[in-house]
């Protein structure tokens, strides 16, 4: 499906299947993206003016149905948003509309991979913003080198659920991909390499003792290798480590052993939790009295519905870090999406929905840096682009074409009439503190870096 929005944009709803059992499915998703765009009142059914500039398309491969899919819609939500505000509600750039078409990859890695490339070869996007999951991140970015074609990671979320491939850019304790894969491959959402680094700094100092607790999955483990690094860099030691299976009921045992292991140390004890999807064990620790024996909780929350449940957990005073929370930052941008967004949805916006939003101001960024749509244009646009986002101030760095931004150390705090944490803010973490390693040398593709063989 297809309108013309009234100020001469083009938007495409999800094109589901074809099959005839998930016709119904269909009509759901497509009557869900009409909705979220009737609501900024950009629709209309009239056609377009034949006269007009062809329009640039961009294509948005998120999960809309699924267990991620509230991510997903968030993303979209975001995009638009940060769509409006780049083009300052014109919703053009170098004189041309925008058609943003949007596809539900249902959560299926493989599927989102197929609707990248039909994207990029039937619809002629000029590149493709995804996907909700790492896993199906990786299996669009795997297509990129040789359609030479743009993916913009946003947000990519690691789950225990999902396979993940061999990541096109470098996560933590592992080396990039030596066929230069990332070329054409742009990451505005977080690292867990930078997450974790940001982690670190909440509580890394000299004589601070810690333990882990954690779900048992390749990217939980590699988190909390990346984790475990950072916080040696600062000088404090990590005593013991806990793995449990992702479906995990109860935490009795693994709570038992790092008590012991903390409480048989001098120094500065603290507990980090990192927990994704049903059943975290915030209401066993919220019981444990780690209080008792002198352990400070520290996570971190990637969203309102994280804050929720430590909320309902009752465990306020725990220490952390967030990636983005409404109140936070302080600038212009932040001003106006939150108002917006509050505005339109009786909500404020949550974590990736200001992701949605900053890979959208990245989008329009690059295209008015290059002047172009051309591939080879837009990625010399996207290394080293500066762009504004609610967060503040990004950068797309030229080696590993990473964005660097901003995170928040925060103590958490109940509110009355509040239904999750509130994050009070103890500083700002930079984006120069978080960055990852600079890559060495120059590697054989024609971006001029050499893949990067230290963490």
């Amino acid at each position: 499906m297809t309108w013309t929005g009234q100020r001469g944009v083009r938007l495409s709803a999800p094109c589901c299947p074809v099959e005839v059992q998930r016709r119904t499915f269909r009509v759901r998703t497509c009557a869900l993206v009409v909705t979220l765009l009737a609501l900024f009142g950009l629709i209309s059914v009239h056609p377009a003016d034949p006269g007009q500039a062809p329009p640039i398309k961009i294509g948005l491969v998120q999960t809309l149905t699924g267990t991620f899919d509230v991510y997903g819609k968030q993303v979209v939500t975001g995009f638009q948003l940060g769509l409006e505000h780049a083009t300052a509600s014109t919703m053009t750039v170098l004189g041309r509309g925008i058609e943003l078409i949007v596809r539900d990859d249902e959560m299926n890695p493989e599927r989102a991979g197929r609707l990248a490339a039909r994207l990029w070869e039937d619809d002629k996007v000029a590149l493709v913003v995804g996907a909700t999951s790492e896993a199906a991140s990786q299996s669009i970015a795997a297509l990129t080198s040789s359609l030479r074609k743009i993916l913009v990671i946003e947000p990519g979320v690691a789950h225990p659920l999902l396979r993940m491939r061999r990541p096109v850019l470098p996560l933590a304790g592992q080396a990039e991909p030596e066929t230069g894969d990332h070329r054409y491959v742009f990451r505005t959402s977080w690292t867990m390499q930078q997450e974790a680094a940001a982690s670190a700094l909440t509580i890394g100092k000299p004589g601070a003792i810690v333990a882990t607790l954690a779900q048992d999955y390749p990217a939980g483990r590699r988190e909390m290798a990346a984790y475990r690094d950072a916080l040696q860099s600062l000088g404090a030691s990590v005593v013991h480590e806990e793995y449990e299976p992702a479906n995990a009921t109860d935490f009795t045992v693994p709570i038992g052993n790092i008590v012991r292991a903390l409480t048989t140390r001098t120094g500065s004890r603290y507990l980090f939790v990192t927990w994704m999807g049903e059943h975290p064990p915030y209401p066993q620790l919220a019981t444990a009295e780690l209080d008792r024996h002198g352990i400070v909780l520290t996570t971190r929350a990637s969203g309102l519905d994280a804050l929720r449940r430590l909320n309902a957990a009752g465990l306020q005073e725990a220490l952390g870090t967030v990636p983005y929370f409404h109140d936070l930052p302080k600038n212009s941008v932040n001003e106006w999406f939150v108002e917006q967004h509050q505005r339109r949805f009786g909500k404020p916006p949550d974590t990736f929905t200001a992701g949605g939003f900053a890979a959208a101001m990245a989008v329009v960024a690059a295209i008015r840096k290059a002047q172009s749509t051309n591939t080879e244009d837009l990625v010399r646009a996207f290394e080293g682009l500066e762009f504004s986002t609610p967060k503040g101030a990004m950068t797309l760095r030229a080696d590993n074409h990473q964005a660097l931004q901003a995170f928040y150390a925060i103590r958490l705090a109940a509110r009355s009439g509040v239904p999750w944490l509130v994050p009070l803010l103890t500083r700002e973490v930079s984006p120069e503190e978080t960055a990852p390693p600079a890559l060495r040398a120059a590697r054989p593709s024609r971006s001029g870096v050499a893949p990067n063989t230290a963490n």
